[in-house]
């Protein structure tokens, strides 16, 4: 799937198909699927189904309780736009000062 090139990287800001938006905590397999899985610690708390970075029984990442969740690669859309934003600022003028 074209969602699984996405460049992400951990503690990257990221935003969900459903709109929720999260940091990146884990990025690997899981030990009760195939494919690639992205760990978040959401912005908001899980209204349902939100963890503490331990799923299934085993730990892949540590954040508060209800605020993690573990989605295929796929659920990811891409960075979150307003740190995407921030991030083409600073480099414009960190070329101009240069």
């Amino acid at each position: 799937a074209m969602n699984e090139r996405i460049e992400m990287r951990l503690g990257q800001k990221v935003k969900c198909r459903d709109g929720r938006i999260g940091y990146v905590r884990y990025i690997g397999s899981v030990h009760y699927s195939s494919g690639v899985w992205i760990g978040l610690q959401l912005t908001t708390k899980a209204p349902r189904g939100g963890h503490d970075g331990c799923w299934k029984g085993k730990r892949y990442f540590q954040c508060a309780r209800g605020w993690g969740v573990i989605l295929r690669a796929s659920q990811i859309v891409g960075p979150h736009f307003e740190e995407l934003g921030g991030a083409v600022r600073t480099q414009r003028i960190s070329l101009s000062t240069s």
